[in-house]
C-alpha cells in the first residue's frame, strides 16, 4: 500500500493534472500545496475563453509567492515569477511555445544563483554562482550535449576546470 501511494505521489509530482471544469471567463480562487515552497498557497487563476490568462499565488501572510502570465499568440509566451517566503525573487522564467527560453534563479538573500539563456540558434548558455557571489561554472550546450566552453571555479574564484567541447566530446 505504501509503495502504491509513493508511486502515485512521484507520478503526480512529475506532471499530474487535476481534472476540473475550466471556466469560460472569470477568476477562480483556491488553495493548493506548492512543492517548490513546501506549503499551501492561496491562488487566483483568471480565465478568458477557457484559457488560463494569469495565475497569482500568495503566502498565508499575503506576501506574493508566484505570478504567471500567458500571452496566447504566435509564439505563445508564458512568463512566470516565483518568490522566496521572505519576499525575495526566487525564479523568473520565460517560455515560448512550451520551450524554456530564459531562466534566472536567486538565493533567499538576493544573490544570483543561476542564469540560463536559449539563443536563436537553439544553443544554450548556463552560468551558476556560489552562495558567496563568486561564479561557480559556465557551460554551453547544443541539443542536450556539451558544446563550447566549459569552466568551473571553486568558492575562492580559482579556476578548477577549463575545457572545450564539440557535440558532447572534449576537444583537445
Amino acid at each position: 500500500m505504501m509503495r502504491a501511494v509513493f508511486a502515485v505521489l512521484v507520478l503526480c509530482f512529475a506532471g499530474c493534472t487535476v481534472r476540473q471544469r475550466t471556466p469560460q471567463d472569470g477568476t477562480v480562487r483556491s488553495t493548493r500545496f506548492s512543492f517548490m515552497h513546501r506549503m499551501e498557497l492561496e491562488y487566483e487563476d483568471t480565465y478568458r475563453e477557457g484559457r488560463l490568462i494569469s495565475s497569482r499565488a500568495r503566502f498565508a501572510d499575503g506576501t506574493p509567492a508566484m505570478e504567471m502570465v500567458s500571452e496566447w499568440g504566435d509564439p505563445m509566451v508564458i512568463r512566470s515569477w516565483y518568490r522566496h517566503p521572505n519576499g525575495a525573487m526566487m525564479r523568473r522564467s520565460r517560455y515560448e511555445n512550451d520551450t524554456l527560453m530564459t531562466e534566472d534563479e536567486w538565493y533567499p538573500d538576493g544573490m544570483q544563483r543561476l542564469m540560463f539563456r536559449r539563443r536563436p540558434d537553439r544553443s544554450e548558455a548556463v552560468v551558476r554562482w556560489h552562495r558567496n557571489g563568486i561564479r561557480s561554472d559556465e557551460s554551453e550546450w547544443f541539443d542536450n550535449k556539451r558544446n563550447g566552453r566549459w569552466t568551473q571555479n571553486d568558492t575562492t574564484g580559482r579556476r578548477t576546470r577549463n575545457e572545450r567541447y564539440r557535440d558532447g566530446m572534449k576537444v583537445r
